[in-house]
């Protein structure tokens, strides 16, 4: 969609900051949000006005920032329902399958446990935009926490069965360069 436009950043040491927005409409959403600061300084860079927030777990480097950056904005928070009580300022919860509406976005709620049990990545479908949240990285997978491995796999069997190939997968930290050095640990003959 020519109108939208996705902007990434980083936030404590490794995280990544996203937000996701509308040209035409104005809606702005943010996709977890591990420290408020980083988020009101992408915001006034980008002269953007946040609308919402969605998150994809419960963990605290994906969610401490959320009060903090509702008091500044004002934004709805849209999360797991499961994890209801672990994120606060929490005004919607949903489950695997759900969809909200979020200005002009469509967004599906697509339930991938593994790292978490409350685990949800969220796909732009029109927009041909995923964020897996800590379930899917360059190189590499989420480590387990609470759920299992057979857990993991399913999620993202799933996500490669389910989304386009074209889909641009956002995620939540950068781990590149270590997903990378382990692989060279499993398979060094490249």
């Amino acid at each position: 969609m020519a109108t939208v436009e996705v902007y990434q950043f980083t936030c404590l040491s490794d995280n990544f900051g996203v937000l996701v927005h509308d040209k035409e409409s104005g809606t702005t959403v943010a996709i977890d949000v591990p420290e408020a600061a980083a988020y009101v300084q992408a915001l006034a860079l980008k002269n953007w006005k946040l609308s919402h927030i969605l998150i994809t777990h419960h963990h605290w480097d994906h969610v401490q920032g959320v009060p903090e950056l509702v008091e500044a904005t004002g934004a709805k928070v849209i999360g797991p329902e499961r994890s209801r009580q672990k994120i606060a300022s929490m005004n919607r919860g949903v489950e695997d399958g759900d969809s909200v509406q979020l200005g002009p976005f469509t967004v599906e709620a697509i339930g991938t446990p593994g790292h978490t049990l409350d685990q949800i990545s969220w796909w732009f479908k029109s927009e041909g935009i995923v964020h897996t949240g800590d379930t899917l990285f360059s190189l590499g997978c989420g480590r387990i926490f609470e759920g299992n491995a057979d857990m993991m796999w399913a999620s993202l069997s799933r996500l490669m069965r389910d989304l386009p190939p074209e889909t641009r997968i956002y995620c939540g930290h950068e781990y590149t360069l270590a997903n990378a050095r382990f692989a060279l640990t499993i398979d060094s003959s490249q």
